[in-house]
């Protein structure tokens, strides 16, 4: 006995990961949270590190226990982008297992946060350890996004306080 696959496995990826920006997109619509941030980073890991996919498995691993990091978010909100995101292979008719495709999402992943006039953040691929490499700060009343750099020729190219006396 054959099976054939419903879909290829570009276009399970492909739709899957479509299917999970929307859901998070909507459901912290009216809320500029970390936690979107983090989750969908999670779920880009998880599709770019794992040689099969279970949707259902990947769902539960990533939110199942999720304890957000912003206290607006309820574990009610949670759980109802976890009932969403349930729904979506049917919706969006893909498969539950399939093989990810690296490369159909490589172009997906970028995202363009404006910081300041002239001054953009790119993300262009995951990034392990989010919440170790970016965070927000507040000083004086001022708001700043602090960045953890491994590259030592540009980070002496912002030592703009360097030398000078204080």
């Amino acid at each position: 006995m054959e099976l054939d696959e419903m879909n290829s496995n570009e276009l399970n990826t492909q739709r899957a990961f479509h299917a999970i920006e929307l859901v998070l997109k909507n459901g912290f619509r009216t809320m500029n949270s970390p936690d979107e941030t983090i989750i969908r980073n999670s779920f880009i890991n998880y599709m770019r590190s794992n040689e099969l996919i279970d949707y259902s498995r990947m769902i539960e691993t990533i939110i199942g226990n999720y304890p957000p990091v912003d206290p607006n978010v309820t574990a009610e909100k949670i759980e109802n982008i976890k009932i969403q995101l349930l729904e979506q292979p049917e919706k969006r008719k893909f498969d539950v297992l399939f093989t990810p495709i690296r490369s159909a999402i490589n172009a997906k992943i970028k995202r363009i946060y404006p910081v300041n006039d002239g001054i953009e953040l790119k993300i262009f691929s995951n990034i392990q350890d989010i919440m170790q490499i970016i965070n927000a700060i507040e000083e004086d009343g001022l708001h700043y996004i602090k960045i953890r750099t491994n590259n030592d020729a540009t980070y002496r190219q912002f030592l703009f306080n360097a030398g000078r006396a204080t």
